[in-house]
């Protein structure tokens, strides 16, 4: 028996060292990004997700700063992705016209053309630098549509942006 287990030590060590490299290759690929990660839970609808679908969504996302004065979104494009706020204002002019109210951290915009598959309704331009948070359209409606759930907080967040009256579906 004691010759056993020499042997069975062993083997896991020479299983050790050949796991080794395609260990390694695993930590290097994971990237956790917990401040990409707050900044999607901060946007109230987001939180609603659950943790796997939330952490999915950080780890396919990207940062993207954008300068003052930049256009993030024209109005009348399509709508390929969501983006959430890090940091910073944004303004929202639709037709010409400012609307009353800015964009700041903790919000997010996008959604609705990315649930709805139309056009920009308004143009979204940083008031001073801004860094925010990307998902493509693909990542964003399998993470929001991806289970019942998904398909009842798409829904709760449609209503709620259309029954606003005066806020623009950027």
């Amino acid at each position: 028996p004691a010759g056993a287990y020499v042997l069975l030590g062993i083997a896991l060590c020479v299983i050790g060292v050949v796991a080794l490299p395609a260990l390694r290759g695993l930590d290097r690929r994971a990237v956790y990004e917990p401040e990409m990660l707050s900044a999607l839970r901060s946007v109230s609808f987001l939180s609603l997700l659950d943790p796997p679908d939330l952490a999915r969504l950080a780890r396919n996302a990207v940062w993207v700063d954008v300068p003052a004065g930049t256009v993030v979104i024209e109005q009348g494009d399509h709508g390929d992705a969501f983006y959430a706020i890090h940091s910073g204002e944004l303004a929202v002019v639709k037709d010409g016209e400012r609307l009353p109210y800015d964009l700041t951290i903790g919000e997010g915009f996008g959604e609705l053309v990315l649930l709805r598959d139309a056009p920009r309704a308004a143009t979204v331009r940083a008031l001073i630098d801004c860094r925010l948070v990307r998902v493509e359209r693909d990542d964003f409606l399998a993470a929001v549509t991806g289970s019942a759930d998904g398909h009842a907080v798409a829904r709760d967040v449609a209503a709620a942006y259309e029954a606003q009256i005066g806020r623009a579906h950027v």
